[in-house]
C-alpha cells in the first residue's frame, strides 16, 4: 500500500449497531488492507486483496462531505489506521481557513501541484454544497430555456417582477423564457418570478407550440 488512501467502498451504512446507524445510516469508508491480516476476516477482499481505489486527500475529504450531504450520522472508517496521516489531513482541510498549502506545509512540503489547481480543489471542498445548488439552478433554468411564452401574458400585472424587467419584456414580447432571459434588464431573479408566474397562471399548458416570428429580443441593449 502507498500512502495515499486507497477507499474500496463509501456509503451510507445501514446495519451497524442503532447507536452508530440511527434512522439514516452511518457514512462508512472501507479502507483497502489491514494492518492485522485475519486470515478469516469477512472482508477478505478489501483487506487481502486490495480491492479499491487510491484517492488524493482531497478527493477522501470530498467523500466525508458527500457522506454528510447524504444525512450520515456520523463517518465510520473500516480499517483506517495505515491510512491515518491522509485521513488527518483529509479532515483538516474541512476546517474553515484550512487551504491545500497548510496541509502540505504540515510535512514542510509544497502543494504538488500547480496553485490554480490547489485553490480549484480547495473551493470545490470547501463550497461543494453551494456549487451543488448553483448547478442544479443551472440545469433547471436549461429546462425552462425552450419553455413558450403565451402571446397575451400581462408582464405589468406579474407580482414580483421588477417594473424595469416588466416593461421590457412588455414591449419585446419575447417568444421563449431563453430569449426573456437574454433581454438586457431582466434578471435571474425576473426570470425565476416569471416560472413561477407561469406555472401557476398555465398550469395545463405545454407553452411548446410555435407562436410565430418573435422579435429580436436580445438585440435591444437600452
Amino acid at each position: 500500500m502507498g500512502t495515499l488512501p486507497r477507499v474500496a467502498r463509501a456509503a451510507l451504512h445501514r446495519w451497524e449497531e442503532p447507536c452508530i446507524s440511527g434512522t439514516r445510516g452511518s457514512g462508512t469508508v472501507f479502507f483497502s488492507g489491514c494492518p492485522l491480516g485475519c486470515v478469516y476476516c469477512q472482508n477478505y477482499a478489501l483487506s487481502h486483496g486490495g480491492e479499491g481505489r487510491e484517492v488524493s486527500v482531497e478527493r477522501l475529504s470530498g467523500i466525508f462531505r458527500q457522506l454528510e450531504e447524504q444525512g450520515a450520522h456520523n463517518i465510520n472508517l473500516v480499517n483506517p489506521t495505515h491510512f491515518v496521516p491522509a485521513i488527518r489531513k483529509a479532515l483538516l482541510l474541512r476546517r474553515p481557513g484550512v487551504t491545500v498549502e497548510d496541509i502540505y506545509s504540515l510535512e514542510g512540503k509544497h502543494a504538488a501541484c500547480e496553485d490554480f489547481v490547489a485553490f480549484r480543489a480547495q473551493t470545490e471542498i470547501k463550497y461543494e454544497g453551494y456549487i451543488k445548488k448553483q448547478l442544479a439552478q443551472v440545469e433547471r433554468f436549461k429546462a425552462a430555456e425552450s419553455k413558450k411564452l403565451p402571446p397575451d401574458i400581462d408582464y405589468l400585472s406579474i407580482r414580483g417582477l421588477r417594473t424595469e424587467a416588466a416593461q421590457k419584456l412588455h414591449r419585446l414580447r419575447p417568444e421563449s423564457v431563453g430569449r426573456a432571459s437574454r433581454v438586457s434588464g431582466v434578471s435571474p431573479a425576473d426570470i425565476a418570478v416569471l416560472l413561477v408566474y407561469l406555472a401557476e397562471k398555465y398550469p395545463s399548458s405545454a407553452h411548446g407550440a410555435d407562436t410565430g416570428t418573435e422579435t429580436e429580443a436580445a438585440a435591444d441593449e437600452q
